[in-house]
């Protein structure tokens, strides 16, 4: 049943709901598994060595209190439904090294069952008019939420629609760009650590999806993970000899698709008047207001729904818009108190993968990417806290590395003390 997850992981069939939140497959899949380690008792005991579930059940804790005084409850406890993913998905990485399932096998199968999506989503790019009939398919209310589907050429309008942009499973491009990054840091860590090319291969069809997801945010995240990564590797000449592998096509890559103005259009998005004009901008004034009026206690669930209409009917911008920031956004849900525990649990695993890496552990490497592009790509969205395709994968990634690492340096530690 294990190896079942990569597929159901990646390709999130929906089961079809009637008035109720759309739930996929993989949900049901990793909540049946929570269900037996509950019951079998193996969560106390890693409550007692795994410091990320008491960060995480925290964070639960801060939704639930944002719970009771907010003027939507009924949206807060789906919030909450949604979020325990999150347990879930790392629970199932314990699991998975409690059974000693290799690291790098599942690595390789996820990266590998990923491909065609990325392929597709190239394809999407070159071929726009492919991707409308896809949405417009029963394929695709398969594969992406209903909600979206229906919304695609609607009120809720989302970027899919701009021909020079693609996403396959998503309707937002920038979850598309996030999940493309999360699985190119996945095989280029492997090729980092096998040598093997055909990851290479791998990581160069991620790339280019990322690429033709025409996301700022996810450009900017990605350039800094680059640089991030080069800092870290700067005096590592195994890595400087592998990496040489992966740049020099690349180079040759990106020349070709300058010349052939690829990058034009994502460079006019830079500038500066094109950012200014974006509604961001107008929403984070309004979002500055709401923070000195309510700096602690946030919104409560439904708050920002119930504020933000009568304001973008005033400057002229869609009422449904959230507030594009992740971390404001769980603001407006639980205050000051859910984003300090959300942050003091990123920056937990990101410096404890950072030490496993320096300690020899390449696949860390894909890890703390992940995170820069989450925190990166935060700042100008909120998709981590709407779509379980992307949150599950990630954390799932922090059960399966933080389970081994965490062990064992209780390990040592326990070794050390018995010696003294």
């Amino acid at each position: 049943m294990i190896w079942l997850f990569p597929f159901i992981l990646l390709y999130q069939i929906y089961i079809p709901t009637t008035e109720l939140p759309a739930v996929p497959l993989e949900y049901i899949y990793l909540s049946m598994y929570f269900v037996f380690m509950y019951c079998s008792l193996k969560m106390f005991k890693w409550l007692e060595t795994q410091k990320i579930l008491i960060f995480y059940l925290l964070f639960l804790f801060t939704l639930i209190l944002g719970l009771t005084y907010s003027p939507d409850k009924t949206m807060g406890i789906q919030v909450i439904f949604y979020q325990s993913v999150g347990l879930f998905a790392i629970s199932f990485g314990f699991l998975c090294r409690e059974r000693n399932v290799p690291i790098d096998k599942i690595f390789s199968s996820i990266v590998k069952w990923g491909t065609p999506i990325a392929i597709v989503n190239i394809l999407f790019f070159i071929f726009p008019s492919i991707e409308g009939k896809y949405l417009h398919s029963l394929i695709a209310q398969v594969f992406v939420e209903p909600m979206d589907i229906v919304g695609v050429y609607d009120i809720r309008r989302n970027n899919i629609i701009d021909p020079y942009k693609s996403g396959t499973f998503f309707t937002n491009t920038n979850e598309a760009a996030v999940f493309y990054q999360i699985l190119f840091w996945m095989s280029f860590s492997l090729f980092l650590k096998k040598g093997n090319r055909s990851y290479l291969i791998i990581s160069v069809f991620y790339l280019l999806a990322i690429l033709t997801a025409y996301s700022r945010a996810g450009m900017l995240s990605l350039a800094i993970c680059i640089l991030i990564t080069i800092t870290i590797n700067i005096k590592r000449f195994s890595f400087w000899k592998k990496f040489m592998w992966f740049f020099t096509p690349i180079a040759g890559l990106f020349f070709i698709l300058s010349a052939n103005g690829f990058f034009t259009h994502i460079s006019g998005r830079f500038q500066k008047s094109t950012i200014e004009d974006d509604p961001r901008v107008l929403i984070w004034e309004f979002i500055w207001e709401l923070l000195k009026d309510r700096p602690i206690l946030g919104l409560g669930f439904g708050g920002w729904e119930n504020t933000y209409p009568n304001y973008a009917l005033s400057v002229g911008l869609a009422a449904t818009f959230p507030p594009h920031n992740l971390f404001v956004h769980l603001w407006t849900w639980c205050g000051v108190l859910g984003v300090l525990v959300f942050l003091l649990m990123f920056i937990y695993i990101f410096s404890n993968s950072l030490k496993y890496y320096f300690s020899g552990d390449v696949l860390q490497l894909s890890l703390i990417c992940s995170l820069l592009t989450v925190a990166v790509q935060g700042m100008f969205d909120n998709w981590f806290l709407n779509d379980f395709r992307i949150s599950s994968l990630l954390y799932f990634l922090v059960g399966i590395l933080m389970y081994r690492a965490i062990n064992s340096r209780c390990t040592a530690f326990k070794n050390e003390r018995s010696m003294s």
